[in-house]
C-alpha cells in the first residue's frame, strides 16, 4: 500500500494502543490549528468507526471480548448475519490503526508533544519491513473509507423517527431491558428532540412496564432490511448537522462546550465525502454540503478539489436552458460555491432564485438567509 508520490499531505498509516484516545488528541490539534488558520489534519479511525455488532439478543453473551468491554454494542436485526460478522471482523483487524492525511514535518512535529512523548499508548507511525513509514494513495483511501462508511450507513444511518406511531413495536437499545421487544405508548414531540413513552409486556403479557422519556436514540425500529442505503436520509441528516453548526458560527453562538462538538460532527461528516450517490440532482446536492463541510473544517486542499467539481457540476446545469437550470440543486451549488470561494456572484443568484421561485425547501431557505447576514463564513 506504499505510495510513492510524496505530496504536501499524504495518508500515513499511525498505529496507537488506545485509538479512542489518539482521535482525542487529533481532535484537540485540529482545534488549536483552526484556531492558527491553518489546515486541519484528516483523519480515519475504523476501530470508532465501525462499531461493534450483535446480531440479536441470543448472540449477546457469544459476543464480549476485552477489546470492546469499555463500548456499548450496536443490536442489529438483519435477513444475512453474515453482514454482522464481517462488520466485526474488520473491526477486529483494524483496531489499532489510525489513518491521518497530514503534511509529514508537520505530523511529526504532533507527534513529539509532551501528550505522545510521555505516554505508554503512543501514537506511532507504521513502519514496513525496510523501517519506511507506510502511506496510502488517496485512491486506496476513497475505496477503503467508502467501504467502512458503506457499513456503517447499512447498521446506523441516524434513524429519524419523525413517523413513528403509537402501537409501532420496537427494540429497546438501552436500559436494563436492552435488546427486548416493546411498543410504542405515546410519542410527544418537544423542542429537544422526540420523547417516547415505551411499553414492554411482563410475565406473559400479564404486566406492562411503562418506560417514559425515551429518546430515539434509545430504540431500534424493528424493520425488515432491504440491504439498500438510505441516501436521501443521509443527504437530509448531513444537511441538518451542517445547517446547524453553519448557523452557530454566522450568529456567533458558538461556545466552549459547542465548538469541540461541532468539529467532532464535522470530521465524521467528512467521512462520507467518499460516499458514491446515484442519481445527479442527490449527487449534486450532497457534494455542496461536503464543499461547505470542507470549507467549516478549514481543509484547503479539500476545499479546492470539491470546489472544482462543483464548478463543473454548475457548469453542467448552466449549459441547459434557463427554465431546466433553475432548481433547488443549483442553487445548493451556489451556496456551497460562495461560502467556500467568497464570489458575491453565487450569494447574488441563490437570492434571486428564492425571491423568484420561491422554494419549499425551509433548509434551502435558511441556508440563503445565512449567507445574506454575514458575507464572510
Amino acid at each position: 500500500m506504499n505510495d510513492g508520490a510524496k505530496a504536501d499531505a499524504q495518508w500515513f498509516i499511525m498505529t496507537s494502543l488506545d485509538p479512542k484516545d489518539s482521535e482525542e488528541q487529533i481532535k484537540k490539534e485540529n482545534l488549536r490549528r483552526s484556531e492558527s488558520v491553518a489546515d486541519s489534519f484528516q483523519y480515519f479511525v475504523p476501530y470508532q468507526f465501525l462499531k461493534r455488532r450483535i446480531a440479536n439478543v441470543e448472540l449477546k453473551n457469544q459476543e464480549t471480548s476485552d477489546e470492546t468491554a469499555e463500548e456499548e454494542p450496536t443490536f442489529y436485526n438483519p435477513k444475512n448475519k453474515a453482514d454482522v460478522v464481517a462488520n466485526n471482523q474488520i473491526r477486529s483487524a483494524l483496531r489499532r490503526y489510525i489513518f491521518v492525511k497530514a503534511p509529514e514535518n508537520e505530523l511529526v512535529n504532533f507527534l513529539h508533544g509532551d501528550w505522545n512523548r510521555f505516554t505508554f499508548n503512543r501514537l506511532q507511525f507504521y513502519l514496513d519491513k525496510e523501517h519506511r513509514r507506510v502511506t496510502v494513495s488517496q485512491q486506496m483511501m476513497d475505496k477503503f473509507i467508502e467501504a467502512c462508511t458503506d457499513y456503517k450507513l447499512q447498521f446506523e444511518l441516524w434513524p429519524s423517527v419523525d413517523d413513528i406511531r403509537k402501537n409501532e413495536q420496537v427494540i429497546l437499545n438501552t436500559t436494563a431491558f436492552r435488546g427486548e421487544k416493546a411498543h410504542i405508548l405515546e410519542v410527544v414531540h418537544t423542542k429537544g428532540g422526540i420523547k417516547l413513552t415505551i411499553g414492554i409486556d411482563l410475565f406473559s403479557g400479564t404486566m406492562l412496564l411503562r418506560l417514559p422519556n425515551v429518546s430515539e436514540r434509545d430504540i431500534i425500529r424493528n424493520r425488515k432490511s432491504t440491504g439498500r442505503i438510505d441516501e436521501n436520509r443521509l443527504i437530509e441528516s448531513t444537511q441538518k448537522s451542517i445547517l446547524a453548526i453553519l448557523s452557530r458560527q454566522v450568529h456567533r453562538k458558538q461556545t466552549e462546550e459547542s465548538i469541540p462538538k461541532d468539529a467532532t460532527t464535522l470530521d465524521t461528516i467528512y467521512n462520507y465525502r467518499y460516499h458514491r450517490i446515484e442519481g445527479d440532482a442527490a449527487r449534486r446536492h450532497f457534494l455542496a454540503l461536503m464543499l461547505i463541510c470542507a470549507h467549516l473544517r478549514r481543509d484547503s486542499v479539500g476545499r479546492s478539489e470539491l470546489t472544482a467539481m462543483a464548478r463543473r457540476e454548475l457548469e453542467l446545469i448552466n449549459a441547459r436552458s434557463e427554465s431546466k437550470a433553475a432548481t433547488d440543486v443549483r442553487t445548493y451549488l451556489q451556496i456551497a460555491l460562495y461560502i467556500a470561494t467568497g464570489n458575491p456572484e453565487y450569494r447574488t443568484a441563490a437570492k434571486e432564485y428564492i425571491k423568484e421561485h420561491e422554494p419549499k425547501s425551509k433548509a434551502l431557505r435558511q441556508f440563503v438567509k445565512l449567507i445574506k447576514i454575514r458575507q464572510t463564513i
